[in-house]
């Protein structure tokens, strides 16, 4: 009996022994798997964005010198980037700058930090910046020749961003654009021509969705989405403190469109995003205070592969999902998107530990957007109450069509502090406008 137990602990220690070294060599390099289809797709997919007219590129050389062409500029700094990755430098530097820029158009001259915020003015931004604003900071040369930039930008049909991005990858600069943005709206409702002003903020949130529509990363839709907001904040300001005038009506109503469903979606950014994760997965361990076992154990093409499958791939199921089914995945914290067993999912221990450790809270991103159509709801309603002395808001709030499109449920009124608002489905901002 006893050489029978012994027998079989034998038989199960060599059974043991070799599923351990099954396991640990098929979790070696050499034992890596192909690229899914979905993958190479992506990786294979990386045009690089059109030149002419595209507002990207002269986003990219806004501060170049004055006999510069700001599209050119742009375009020539993300050629040379590409070129520095090339030769192992990942980055634009400072000397790249200087020599594809010149003399920047600012030279030094702080005008940005001197572009007032709203701060603790959220209800009077648009009044606190226009009378914050000097005729004199206004006529400097240096904020001129910018502000004409800015208007040849916004004026632009095309966004096509750079994505053949790595961690490393320097982003575009969005400061000195938001900040002329604010320059120009507070300017022109300075001078009290209302008619150029509701002109300006027209062409201003025409182009930010732009922006929105064409942009691939998703720094270009937060940016948009951020400004957008600010626009339609200045929107309710101007509808609450101006006398409604007829000429206004289809300027204002253009503006209160609700965003399409192309500019809710998300998805199409996603995969963009990805692409920094997928250029460097060869390289990750390297440099990282892994040993040699460690890189030897990694596999990156699985590690991709399974970055795909349990990032990319829910994160765009979650973009494309309808605004009721969000709110759901919202509320329960949590959504599973996994389809079926992966052959992967119980291998390469490293690749999966990085993956997870590049995971985001992409719904907060998809959300503001949401947050965002249903604020353009509310200054709608604002500008039925302004416009028609027929109905009193509380009838206006009570009419199926002006319900708050996450519950609807008419939007909270507070008569005291005369707030109109909702819980925001991004749980870090608020979602109001006094009337």
């Amino acid at each position: 009996m006893k050489s029978y137990i012994k027998t079989f602990l034998k038989f199960t220690s060599i059974v043991f022994v070799l599923f351990v070294a099954i396991v640990a060599l098929i979790n070696t390099s050499p034992f890596d798997e192909e690229l899914s289809p979905e993958v190479k797709k992506i990786i294979n997919n990386i045009p690089l964005p059109v030149v002419e007219g595209n507002a990207y590129y002269a986003i990219m050389g806004i501060n170049a010198q004055a006999n510069k062409d700001i599209v050119e500029a742009g375009h020539e700094l993300t050629l040379r980037y590409l070129e520095n990755r090339k030769n192992g430098n990942d980055d634009i530097t400072s000397k790249d700058y200087k020599e594809i820029l010149g003399n920047t158009i600012s030279n030094g001259h702080p005008w940005q930090s001197e572009v007032k915020h709203c701060d603790k003015n959220e209800f009077n931004c648009l009044n606190y910046l226009s009378e914050n604003i000097t005729s004199e900071y206004l006529n400097e040369p240096i904020l001129q020749a910018l502000l004409k930039r800015y208007t040849e930008i916004s004026e632009m049909k095309v966004y096509s961003s750079f994505i053949d991005r790595t961690f490393a990858t320097p982003l575009i600069s969005y400061a000195s654009m938001t900040r002329l943005s604010r320059v120009k709206l507070a300017s022109a409702y300075k001078i009290e021509n209302r008619a150029e002003f509701i002109k300006l903020l027209h062409k201003d949130l025409k182009f930010w969705k732009v922006l929105l529509n064409q942009g691939s990363l998703l720094l270009d839709k937060m940016v948009a989405v951020s400004v957008i907001k600010r626009d339609l904040n200045f929107l309710s300001e101007y509808i609450r403190d101006n006398a409604s005038v007829e000429s206004d009506k289809i300027l204002i109503n253009e503006m209160l469109t609700s965003l399409t469903s192309n500019e809710l979606d998300f998805s199409k950014s996603f995969i963009a995003e990805s692409i920094s994760f997928l250029n460097t997965s060869d390289d990750l361990t390297k440099g990282s205070g892994t040993s040699w076992y460690e890189g030897f154990l990694y596999q990156p093409k699985a590690t991709q592969n399974i970055f795909y499958e349990k990032q990319i791939k829910q994160q765009i199921e979650m973009a494309q999902l309808s605004l009721q089914e969000l709110i759901k995945v919202r509320k329960s914290g949590f959504v599973d998107f996994d389809k079926g067993f992966k052959l992967h999912f119980i291998y390469n221990f490293l690749g999966k530990t990085l993956v997870q450790y590049s995971a985001g809270a992409y719904s907060d991103y998809i959300v503001r957007a949401h947050d965002l159509n249903n604020m353009i709801k509310m200054v709608n309603i604002q500008y039925q109450a302004k416009t028609n002395n027929q109905q009193s808001l509380q009838q206006l709030l009570s009419q199926p069509q002006n319900a708050n499109l996450f519950n609807n449920k008419p939007f909270e009124y507070d008569q005291e502090s005369k707030l109109l608002h909702f819980k925001c489905l991004d749980n870090y901002n608020h979602c109001r406008i006094q009337l």
